[in-house]
């Protein structure tokens, strides 16, 4: 695992409010930061879910949209063809 050192400058408290979470822990304070920081394998799991749900939801709103325009062309050739009868037999 390839890993980058971070520097960054924090207010008055902060090491000390990471090392005390850290050491209640046990872990480091690296480790600390990483396990907030990393996804987890349930939220790599979600993100997957989200986008077959995301996918399947396109498809759905598509398939849907087919039908409603094959059923409306349906009725308007219903009401086409009573109004030729209605017609005819007036």
């Amino acid at each position: 695992m390839k890993t980058e050192r971070i520097e960054f400058v924090a207010p008055p408290g902060l090491k000390a409010q990471l090392q005390k979470e850290a050491s209640r822990a046990n872990i480091s304070v690296g480790e600390l930061i990483r396990q907030r920081f990393e996804p987890t394998g349930e939220e790599v799991e979600l993100a997957k879910l989200t986008a077959e749900l995301k996918k399947a939801t396109t498809e759905a709103r598509s398939d849907l949209a087919h039908a409603i325009g094959e059923v409306s062309g349906l009725v308007d050739e219903l009401r086409s063809r009573r109004a030729n009868a209605e017609r005819k037999a007036a």
